[in-house]
């Protein structure tokens, strides 16, 4: 992984950077993001859950990849968060929704449907590459250990 190292650094920084930002702009400004998730297309039922547990599983991934040992666990909640995310801003962008809502995070406020589907897009081929990475040197530990025991 060496020659790759830095850029497998750069995709869990800027990953963790990105779920610890939003997940703490959420919860600095919680009756904002409330009212914008009561605003989204979800049954009424579900706002107190998303409330809460959107900001809680940003800061589960965003700890995660900050430690070694949980990493590859946060790469893959990163993966399925990013996943979710886009395709919530793809039915937005293609106007699936009656309406269209919303945005809930700090800066991204002002990012347009179009631009937000498109760094979501980058993040989400980030969560992917680093698990690339991650197998890739998986795979060569173990190929090293097995070379090691003949």
């Amino acid at each position: 992984m060496k020659k790759h190292q830095w850029l497998y650094e750069l995709i869990i920084y800027l990953l963790a950077l990105l779920f610890l930002y939003t997940a703490f702009s959420k919860l600095i400004d919680m009756r904002h993001f409330f009212r914008a998730i009561h605003n989204q297309p979800f049954p009424r039922s579900v706002d107190p859950v998303l409330t809460v547990g959107v900001p809680l599983i940003e800061i589960i991934a965003g700890i995660s990849l900050l430690r070694i040992k949980l990493r590859k666990f946060g790469l893959y909640l990163s993966m399925i968060l990013m996943l979710a995310f886009t395709i919530y801003v793809g039915l937005a962008v293609f106007h699936v929704f009656k309406r269209v809502p919303c945005g809930c995070a700090g800066v991204f406020q002002a990012m347009s449907w179009p631009t937000h589907l498109i760094f979501n897009l980058l993040f989400l081929g980030m969560a992917i590459a680093g698990l690339i990475i991650e197998s890739k040197e998986a795979n060569s530990k173990s190929s090293a250990l097995k070379k090691a025991a003949i």
